[in-house]
């Protein structure tokens, strides 16, 4: 009896496909979250790059940029699924920049000179919001967020 009890404990086949089979979930589970990271910073970035989109293609229409012509250039330049409603873009309005660490802008009366003796300029405000639906679905460590990229470009 003592003999088969060694024997069934001493054999080591069909170990390795024990550890693989613990292993393998928490291995899946790094590479998904890594996955996940990318994906989610690859969103982002092309939430960013169309708002940029739009920015640059105000400043270059000036002020016959319109707001649905800028709104339709955010969205026809990702290859997100961004609704019409979830980019807003703001009405002309004049501003003065104030230096700091970031600088900020002041409102100002158009066309009257700045504390620092420049002309107030036309800005206006573009914001995009993308909400990132993960591919892991529950198993994500990051969940379901949305993004929103704002820009404030001068448009004069």
């Amino acid at each position: 009896m003592m003999a088969k009890t060694t024997a069934m404990f001493g054999d080591r086949r069909g170990a390795a496909s024990v550890e693989l089979a613990l292993v393998i979930p928490i291995i899946l589970l790094l590479i998904g979250g890594v996955a996940e990271f990318a994906y989610a910073i690859w969103t982002r970035n092309v939430l960013a790059t169309a708002v940029a989109q739009g920015g640059r293609y105000a400043m270059l229409a000036g002020a016959n940029a319109t707001s649905s012509n800028v709104r339709a250039v955010v969205r026809n330049s990702t290859q997100l699924a961004i609704p019409e409603q979830a980019v807003s873009v703001s009405a002309p309005t004049c501003f003065c920049v104030v230096a700091g660490r970031p600088p900020t802008l002041a409102p100002e009366q158009c066309k009257k000179t700045c504390a620092d003796g420049r002309v107030a300029g036309t800005y206006i405000s573009i914001s995009a919001s993308h909400t990132y639906s993960p591919i892991m679905g529950k198993l994500s460590p990051f969940g379901s967020r949305t993004f929103v990229e704002p820009a404030q470009v001068r448009i004069d």
